[in-house]
C-alpha cells in the first residue's frame, strides 16, 4: 500500500501533469455546461431555458450543481485536509536516544494547526449549508410552482422570501476564515 502511495505522490507532483488539467478541467466543465449554450433563449431582455421538458431538467439540473454540490465538495475535500495534516502530525519522526525538546514543540505548532483547521473546515461547511441549500430549495419550489395559481399576497411573500434567500447565499462568499498560530502571526486562508 505505501508503494502505491509513494508511487501515485510521484505521479501527481508532475508540471506536465498540472498543465493536462488544466485543459482536461475547461473541457470537462463546457461538457457539463454546454448544453446551455444550444437549449437557452433570450427573451423579453432574460437568457432561460426552453420550454417544456428542458426546462425541468435544467431546473433539476441548476438545484443539483447549486444546491447540493458545493456543501458536499466542500465536506469531502475538507475532510480529506484534515486527514491530511493529521498524517503528517503523526508521521514525526522522534530522534533515536530521547525526545528532543524541539520535536515536541513541532508536535504542538502542528496540533494547533490541526485543531484551527479542523474548527476552520467545520465553520466553512456549517456556512456553506445554509448558504447554498435554500438557494437549491428555491430553485426546486420556484420551477416547479410556476403554473399554481398565486394571489398577489402571496407572490409578493414569495418574492420576499426569494430575496432573502439570495441574500443568505451570499453570506458564504462574504466570510473569511482565519488561522493564527505561534509560528506565523496571521495567516489568511479564504475561499
Amino acid at each position: 500500500m505505501k508503494i502505491f502511495i509513494v508511487a501515485f505522490r510521484r505521479w501527481g507532483n508532475r508540471i506536465s501533469l498540472a498543465y493536462k488539467l488544466v485543459p482536461t478541467c475547461y473541457i470537462i466543465w463546457l461538457f457539463i455546461l454546454g448544453h446551455r449554450l444550444i437549449f437557452y433563449n433570450i427573451s423579453t431582455g432574460k437568457c432561460t431555458a426552453q420550454t417544456g421538458t428542458y426546462a425541468r431538467f435544467d431546473s433539476f439540473f441548476e438545484v443539483i450543481m447549486s444546491g447540493l454540490c458545493p456543501p458536499i465538495i466542500l465536506l469531502v475535500l475538507g475532510t480529506l485536509l484534515i486527514r491530511s495534516i493529521r498524517r503528517v502530525m503523526y508521521r514525526r519522526v522522534v530522534p533515536i536516544g530521547g525526545v528532543a525538546d524541539n520535536t515536541i514543540i513541532n508536535r504542538s505548532v502542528l496540533q494547533q494547526i490541526d485543531a484551527q483547521l479542523s474548527v476552520m473546515v467545520l465553520m466553512q461547511t456549517f456556512t456553506a449549508i445554509p448558504s447554498f441549500v435554500p438557494y437549491g430549495a428555491e430553485l426546486l419550489y420556484s420551477n416547479l410552482s410556476q403554473n399554481w395559481y398565486k394571489s398577489p399576497l402571496r407572490r409578493a411573500w414569495e418574492a420576499v422570501g426569494i430575496e432573502t434567500i439570495h441574500l443568505l447565499s451570499y453570506f458564504f462568499f462574504s466570510t473569511r476564515y482565519v488561522i493564527l498560530n505561534q509560528r506565523w502571526n496571521l495567516s489568511k486562508v479564504d475561499h
